[in-house]
């Protein structure tokens, strides 16, 4: 009663805060609108610099459809809203670095050195003070999330154009849905191997094998994802860093790797961060907004400081999340932690992930298993060594028995006593003795 009436708030919560707030988000399909906002259940207008996203990893839904398994891949985001924002803009926060670990201020050092409100961009920290949670979504077609994420707010954010070209060229690399390899498991010669999108720790993605057609049973044999996903692309002519291949061995490492920065909090408006001829982290455009022309994003879709969480809305196949789905998918390991009033949390923090447990609990394992060897070999050699004493024991016995069976009854130079002779007469039953 108590676990359906919990699944039950859940699912109220996330229709109150989800699809109240979410889903009225105001139509910004042009560069020229700069004004977009989320708008809550009271009609309240959140502006594009005080809402905030971050991406949360994928996670595995498995169900029947139409008397077929299938388990189907999500990627899950969340969007946030900042309800102390006071308009400064991009100004009005400082940013995390995620390569060097450190909180970045120099937007709000450039537009008001550090009079005026200067707040954490911190929605991905469970002990955030200003930054609260709208809603979980998440998307099936996670080609059009990433094709949307990295031709605009990726585009800016990473200014890197090789990185781009990589990122933009290879989202369409990962399957959509479970898919066949020409191979068989040594296990079950009969047994076809399929591949899929394996979540794994810190949000990352990895390409599993499995053993059925819904992607459900993992491959437990000797055979590596990567040896034989390579051995099949390059026998159909394939090339791992090419449009259409599959991301394997550094090419993944280096796929999330760019992912990290958006495991932490980023504005909803495009930005972007870097340094002039002059070594400040500005690029001044003589525009009337928020930013006074300060760290604006041009992507490569033409667009000017857009508003990507409604890039998401509106050309993504993007669904809310319900929050016991959530909660679910949360045991699987490979969600990020999220906060929903500042004590519950859901999910794993970065670097503090199912799979690190599991290398753990696997080492856990070996080292009882080393542990249960070392005491069975101590408990053989004791025994083998008692058995050996026991036996010289044994020996030694029988050996001074024998000893003693070799000895006369009598001494050499004793007297010996002749025993009574006895006679027999044939004719007569009765027997006689003669001394």
């Amino acid at each position: 009663m108590k676990s359906v009436l919990f699944t039950w708030l859940l699912s109220s919560l996330t229709r109150i805060i989800a699809v109240e707030d979410f889903a009225r988000l105001l139509n910004d399909a042009s560069s020229s609108q700069v004004d977009s906002f989320f708008v809550d259940s009271a009609n309240t207008y959140y502006d594009g610099y005080q809402q905030a996203w971050r991406y949360l990893g994928f996670y595995v839904d498995c169900y029947t459809k139409e008397g077929t398994k299938v388990c189907q891949r999500y990627l899950l985001w969340a969007a946030y809203v900042d309800l102390d924002y006071e308009g400064g803009g991009i100004g009005e926060y400082q940013y995390y670095n995620v390569n060097s670990n450190t909180w970045d201020d120099s937007a709000c050092e450039l537009r008001h050195n550090n009079e005026k409100r200067c707040a954490k961009m911190d929605c991905h920290q469970p002990d955030t003070t200003h930054w609260k949670l709208m809603g979980y979504f998440r998307n099936y077609d996670y080609y059009d999330f990433f094709e949307q994420l990295f031709k605009h707010e990726g585009y800016c954010i990473w200014n890197d154009g090789d990185l781009t070209d990589f990122m933009y060229g290879n989202y369409n690399s990962w399957p959509q849905g479970c898919t066949a390899t020409n191979a068989y498991s040594e296990l079950d010669e009969a047994q076809l191997l399929y591949y899929d999108i394996k979540p794994t720790a810190d949000a990352n993605m990895t390409l599993g094998l499995y053993t059925d057609s819904a992607c459900s049973v993992e491959y437990m044999g000797n055979q590596t994802v990567d040896d034989l996903l390579q051995q099949q692309q390059q026998h159909q002519g394939g090339h791992r860093e090419l449009r259409g291949g599959l991301l394997l061995g550094e090419y993944l490492q280096k796929w999330n790797d760019a992912l990290s920065v958006y495991k932490v909090c980023q504005p909803c408006r495009a930005y972007n961060l870097y340094a002039d001829q002059g070594g400040r982290r500005q690029r001044e455009l003589n525009n009337n907004n928020a930013n006074d022309g300060y760290f604006e994003c041009n992507d490569i879709a033409g667009y000017t400081d857009v508003n990507q969480c409604m890039k998401f809305r509106t050309k993504t196949n993007m669904a809310y999340a319900p929050l016991y789905e959530v909660h679910k998918a949360t045991q699987q390991g490979g969600l990020l932690s999220t906060a929903l009033d500042g004590q519950t949390v859901l999910g794993h923090p970065v670097s503090s992930t199912a799979e690190a447990h599991k290398q753990m609990n696997r080492y856990a394992e070996d080292e009882m298993f080393l542990q249960v060897s070392r005491w069975m070999l101590i408990l053989s050699a004791i025994c083998l060594f008692s058995v050996w004493v026991w036996r010289m024991w044994r020996n030694s016995v029988q050996r001074n028995a024998q000893k003693k069976l070799r000895q006369p009854l009598v001494d050499a130079d004793a007297s010996i006593v002749t025993p009574p002779r006895v006679t027999r007469t044939p004719s007569s039953s009765k027997q006689m003795y003669s001394v």
